[in-house]
């Protein structure tokens, strides 16, 4: 921490770590978010192991992202959500495809070799999309990350566009509002 005072210090480390019982996990909790964790962990060491000083912008450091996402999309489909439309830039973004959206980490190393079958938009691997049905306690969910268009700003209006352009449900919603 960059906190001078040790007073403060003290005080923000205390708030960080203490739960106050808010934050008591059942043990399948815990093992699945522990699961969750170690596959993220164990895709960045593979990839770093197999394709050292290859560009892959990986999520070391960050891997608890992939336990957090997993728990928001369940917990949206336990509420009803039908559908997750994600928009993110690079970093992680290969660990998300494979461990939240269940790409064939196969298909993933394939694209690494260059030997994928299908090269839909001749885009770096690390800017591609992808969409898949995920299971969840309230049913199935459709989950889309959408492409990454290179400047890291312009994600947002990209996922706008996924999520209210004319192909989508999306704008029906939005015609309704007015």
């Amino acid at each position: 921490m960059h906190i001078v005072n040790l007073e403060e210090k003290q005080w923000i480390q205390q708030r960080i770590e203490s739960n106050d019982g808010y934050l008591v996990f059942e043990k399948d909790v815990k093992q699945h978010l522990l699961e969750r964790l170690t596959a993220a962990e164990g895709l960045e060491k593979h990839l770093d192991s197999k394709y050292p000083g290859t560009k892959r912008f990986g999520l070391e450091g960050g891997e608890s992202l992939i336990p957090a996402l997993d728990e928001i999309i369940q917990r949206a489909g336990k509420y009803g959500a039908k559908e997750i439309v994600l928009g993110m830039a690079h970093r992680g973004r290969l660990n998300v495809l494979v461990n939240i959206l269940g790409k064939n980490p196969a298909e993933l190393f394939d694209e690494f070799e260059g030997k994928a079958i299908y090269q839909s938009s001749g885009d770096v691997k690390y800017h591609q999309g992808f969409s898949s049905n995920i299971m969840t306690a309230g049913g199935e969910l459709h989950i889309a990350l959408a492409f990454n268009p290179s400047h890291l700003e312009i994600v947002s209006p990209v996922v706008e566009g996924v999520q209210f352009g004319p192909d989508n449900r999306g704008a029906k919603i939005k015609k309704e509002k007015k």
